[in-house]
């Protein structure tokens, strides 16, 4: 039981350092983070587009996708075989629009890090382990995005 909670202990410190380390680094301002991830090696795709309280969304992917073509991409085999991380920002109008927001979007991210930033929503998770027929659909999706 000792060693159990030790090896907890040490999971939950490296997942909340993991988790401050990716959220500290955004600025709020959706070029910027664009800005600030491609200088990362990340793929970024940015919507601008309002709709009710939010007012961007950012899509960030850093992965060994392009070791794999798109048709690959719909292979269970394939994407088991996917290392790398993925950042979703969600920018809203305010602070309140973006707590309004976060029980949900929490709720429906279970299992990735949500984090709830002044006026945006910060999702991080590590592809490995990922359902695989979900991130064929994203990855399918965000690869066409150019």
């Amino acid at each position: 039981m000792k060693k159990f909670v030790k090896i907890f202990a040490v999971a939950l410190l490296v997942a909340l350092t993991v988790t401050a380390l990716v959220a500290c680094g955004y600025s709020g301002d959706p070029d910027k983070d664009r800005d600030t991830l491609e200088s990362r090696d990340y793929h970024v795709y940015l919507s601008k587009v309002t709709v009710g309280d939010l007012t961007a969304r950012l899509n960030a992917w850093k992965t060994n996708l392009d070791d794999f073509t798109i048709a690959e991409l719909a292979k269970p085999e394939t994407l088991e075989k996917l290392t790398g991380d993925v950042v979703s920002i969600r920018y809203y109008k305010d602070a309140d629009a973006a707590k309004s927001h976060y029980e949900q979007i929490k709720s429906d991210e279970e299992g990735h890090n949500v984090s709830l930033q002044g006026a945006m929503i910060v999702i991080t998770y590590s592809v490995k382990g990922q359902d695989v027929q979900k991130l064929s659909t994203q990855f399918v999706a965000m690869s066409s995005r150019g």
